[in-house]
């Protein structure tokens, strides 16, 4: 039986990455997968700049080039159906100037056939579903077209999305409804847009929907939200959903089209909050088996590539040292927290906070002070947008200079943000002056009824905010490697 150095369970972005590069470098790489390509992929689609970089230096550019899909390089963003702001992503100098939103059945199959091309052994309709760690390898178990089978390696990547076999197996399975999103996704024929389309509504918030722009006449729109509040507040996905597709068709009528959603798929999605060391003995998980996704846009993608790139680092150190052990892996742990957390940990506490619904008047203030701020502020604009775009670190959201762009504006800005009457409105004034009293009632009831929980949310704000300052120190030390 034929002895692999590198078993690959899932041929996703992350798993076919991973077996580019290692293959590139003459390591034995069996890539296995459940399906046959090409295969469709419940996801967003969307693909930052970054990630295109990124698909570029693994040989798939002229591929993905060749799909001719829609440059994004603006967004529009809204909330109850009213057009709060517009953004341009901004340029970051070695990275393309536009994103664009890849139907996963193609980028997924160029990725894969990359991979066969670098001389990666594959397998498909192979699913794994479990593996023994001994001294000398690692035995798979899988089923391959039906039958039971098993593989050999020396080491296994588990890179089977969120309902991963091998994350479960190794005992390292996150089902946390703190950091697991529910999600819809459709697409749109149709419809033809040259810019992005986030969607928020208040009885749904933190929840959000999209509208991303494939090609013309056709978008992928979907919604997700955190699913500890999505049960909490007792809300239902699809009728966000329905929201959101009345929305899709009322633009598609104003440009006088006619528009035709496709059949919906839901999905979960493990964001990076529930990250766990995500190595075990003798092996890795990588992309959203090991909740690669950012927590505030749900951008999966350029994190499954890039977590596939940390892991061959990883790879290559352990066969030239030869160790396989957990306590040796463990370095993969170490260069993915010094390279995400400092951003991802920002974001992931960003969404902790605005989980709790009992404070949902503060984070829609919050909300609409952050947008009108981008109307006025170009600089402002540039970051927020370039952050939920994923050309620029988290971490530029809190410099001071940012703070004092958010905060220093005149009394005119503060009463249309906060929503409160004009100077001289007394019927505007006693309004905001009723809502005050009514959120204060509210927010004590809170606290006589669910007290527990706010309390436990107040304790995972305060851990996690003690854990930024030590982790943006690791990632300063990670970019000078």
């Amino acid at each position: 039986m034929t002895v692999y150095d590198v078993v690959i369970a899932g041929a996703g972005p992350a798993g076919s990455a991973l077996a580019i590069e290692l293959a590139s470098e003459g390591y034995s790489v069996l890539l296995c997968d459940a399906a046959r390509f090409p295969r469709d992929k419940v996801c967003g689609d969307y693909v930052s700049p970054k990630g295109l970089a990124r698909l570029a230096a693994l040989g798939c550019g002229e591929a993905i080039r060749g799909l001719e899909c829609t440059p994004i390089r603006r967004s529009r963003l809204y909330l109850n159906r009213d057009h709060l702001v517009s953004g341009v992503l901004p340029r970051v100098a070695g990275l393309p100037a536009h994103g664009h939103a890849i139907p996963r059945k193609e980028l997924d199959d160029i990725l894969f056939r990359r991979a066969i091309g670098a001389g990666a052994v594959v397998r498909e309709s192979c699913r794994v579903t479990g593996f023994e760690a001994t001294a000398r390898g690692v035995h798979v178990s899988a089923t391959h077209e039906g039958k039971a089978c098993r593989i050999e390696g020396r080491l296994l990547v588990g890179a089977d999305g969120a309902t991963s076999a091998v994350a479960n197996a190794a005992g390292l399975r996150m089902n946390d409804p703190r950091y697991t999103l529910a999600s819809i996704r459709a697409y749109a024929h149709g419809l033809t847009l040259d810019h992005t389309l986030m969607y928020f509504d208040e009885k749904y918030f933190p929840g959000y929907g999209w509208v991303f722009p494939v090609r013309p006449g056709l978008c992928n729109i979907g919604v997700g939200m955190v699913s500890e509040p999505l049960v909490r507040s007792g809300l239902k996905l699809g009728d966000f959903y329905a929201k959101l597709t009345r929305l899709v068709h009322h633009l598609a009528s104003s440009k006088g089209a006619r528009v035709e959603i496709g059949p919906q798929r839901g999905w979960p999605i493990r964001s990076y909050g529930g990250a766990t060391e995500n190595h075990f003995e003798r092996g890795l998980l990588i992309g959203e088996a090991g909740c690669f996704v950012d927590p505030i846009n749900g951008e999966g993608i350029p994190l499954a590539l890039s977590s596939a790139h940390l892991a061959a680092r990883t790879v290559r150190a352990a066969f030239q040292e030869g160790r396989f052990g957990k306590d040796f892996l463990a370095r993969y742990e170490a260069d993915f927290r010094a390279r995400f957390d400092p951003d991802l940990g920002i974001s992931d506490l960003s969404v902790t906070m605005i989980r709790n619904r009992h404070l949902l008047p503060v984070w829609l203030a919050i909300f609409r002070t952050m947008s009108l701020t981008a109307q006025q502020d170009a600089r402002y604009a540039e970051v927020t947008g370039g952050i939920l775009g994923g050309v620029i670190p988290a971490r530029e959201a809190i410099t001071p200079e940012m703070f004092v762009r958010a905060l220093a504006h005149g009394p005119g800005f503060w009463r249309e943000a906060l929503g409160v009457g004009a100077p001289g409105g007394l019927s505007g004034w006693l309004a905001g002056g009723a809502a005050l009293l009514e959120f204060q009632s509210s927010l004590a009831r809170a606290i006589q009824d669910d007290g527990a929980w706010l309390y436990e949310w107040a304790r995972e704000i305060q851990s996690k905010q003690k854990k930024l300052g030590a982790s943006v120190l690791r990632g300063v030390l990670f970019e000078g490697r």
